[in-house]
């Protein structure tokens, strides 16, 4: 029987590593943590949530890899629920300062004139609970030294 010496296994490892480290796109961990980053809106928490995140497509393009996601958001009230839980959150926050009280003035005007359920609508749809809504991004990740990076998000 031929024993391996010891520094086989160190160079294996470190090779490993370094493979690893250089690999052609993004781990599928990277992709999930951006993804997470990106859709975790704490406003939002209670009107929606963000399920069956997967990658569809990857291609690289100037210097950049695209990862092409798609997720669906789930609604969890109606639209005109959606306003009135983002007008108490607005409400129950404290203001720290002039600025902070000017914000949530204007933010009670443009709630009480209907611009906010405008937003909505021009964001997600006119949607109601139960609703879902299918969604595509491309993420662009750079590779660094240190391995590949997020850089920005598209929408489709």
């Amino acid at each position: 029987m031929k024993i391996i010496p010891l520094t086989f296994y160190i160079i294996l490892f470190i090779s490993s590593a370094f493979l690893t480290a250089c690999s052609d796109t993004p781990h599928n961990s990277q992709l999930q943590a951006a993804m997470q980053k990106i859709l975790d809106n704490k406003q939002y928490k209670s009107i929606f949530m963000i399920r069956n995140i997967k990658k569809i497509n990857g291609y690289m393009l100037d210097d950049f890899y695209h990862a092409e996601m798609q997720f669906d958001r789930l609604f969890l009230v109606d639209i005109d629920d959606a306003i009135a839980l983002i007008d108490n959150d607005i409400k129950a926050q404290k203001s720290n300062d002039l600025l902070d009280e000017l914000s949530k003035g204007l933010y009670a005007l443009a709630s009480q004139s209907g611009l906010l359920k405008i937003g909505l609508v021009e964001q997600f749809g006119h949607f109601k609970k139960g609703d879902v809504l299918q969604e595509k991004i491309t993420l662009k990740f750079l590779k660094t030294e240190q391995g590949w990076r997020y850089y920005s998000k598209s929408s489709s």
